[in-house]
């Protein structure tokens, strides 16, 4: 049977993590248990770290706000700093799984099981996000974009945990939209995700970040589709143009797959739609605006 340990600070799991070789993080388990059960597969530890405090806290530190690795969906969905700061966080933590799921799962988790259909990678990709990764060596910060590099992949090394993330704040008056396609439309692993911040400043946008998930093996911003964008007055056609940078931009990475002939005409279809979202809500979030970085 694996050892049991429940560390009280970041130092003293990552001591354990040195100390044990086989051993796995252990928060909200939803996929850790799966996998468990799927491979039979047993470490020789768990590591519970949903007592250390720091881990279990969300907040404002300087122009950044700071979420612990082992934050629930469902506290990420109810934040009211979240809500404040960066509401697109918010939609996506709204947007995964089933209510007990959102219950147990953690943002840490979900970033680190580096799964293509994570649905909060592509929000904190759009925002820029920053997860520290604490380790033997000591503290780094990686943008969580880099941080994925394949299915399951991570750059993270030996000995290192992911303590948590930082997210740059967002003037109230930014333009979000999050969204997604499953198989049904309740309780589905995503076949495309995605989400997109736009600054806008007189009916023309100034910045653009877009990024559309679950259709390559890691997160990746829509660059082409961005620059396109900057500069312009919002209208279909821009955005059906966009749409067809990002499936360019997708085809590149992936080539051509026996899912590419119904998928990558979807994904042209959903940027637009994605962006139309955003505009949209603006009217209800106000104009678009970013902090200067």
């Amino acid at each position: 049977m694996p050892e049991y340990y429940c560390p009280d600070t970041v130092k003293d799991a990552v001591s354990l993590l040195g100390r044990i070789g086989n051993s796995k993080i252990l928060a909200g388990g939803t996929d850790l248990m799966v996998h468990r059960r799927e491979s039979g597969e047993e470490p020789a530890a768990y590591l519970d770290i949903t007592h250390i405090p720091r881990l279990r806290t969300i907040a404002m530190e300087q122009d950044k706000l700071w979420i612990g690795a082992a934050v629930t969906f469902a506290e990420i969905e109810r934040s009211e700093p979240i809500q404040t700061c960066c509401a697109l966080l918010g939609q996506a933590a709204a947007s995964v799984g089933s209510p007990q799921i959102r219950s147990c799962g953690t943002i840490g988790g979900n970033i680190a099981n580096a799964s293509p259909a994570a649905d909060s990678v592509p929000a904190l990709t759009a925002l820029c996000a920053t997860a520290e990764l604490e380790g033997p060596d000591g503290v780094r910060c990686v943008p969580v974009e880099d941080l994925i590099i394949g299915m399951g992949k991570t750059i993270m090394k030996p000995g290192e945990l992911l303590t948590g993330v930082y997210v740059p704040v967002l003037q109230p008056d930014a333009r979000t939209a999050f969204d997604k396609i499953g198989r049904r439309k309740a309780l589905a692993i995503a076949r495309i995700n995605g989400a997109c911040v736009l600054r806008m400043r007189e009916g023309i946008i100034q910045e653009a970040r877009l990024c559309i998930g679950a259709v390559m093996n890691q997160p990746r911003r829509c660059t082409a589709a961005e620059t396109l964008l900057q500069g312009c007055r919002p209208d279909d056609e821009l955005f059906r143009q966009a749409g067809e940078k990002a499936r360019q931009m997708i085809l590149q990475y992936t080539g051509m797959r026996s899912s590419s002939a119904y998928k990558l005409p979807v994904v042209v279809d959903f940027t637009q739609n994605l962006l139309k979202k955003a505009c949209s809500e603006g009217d209800d979030q106000g104009a678009a605006a970013l902090y200067s970085e």
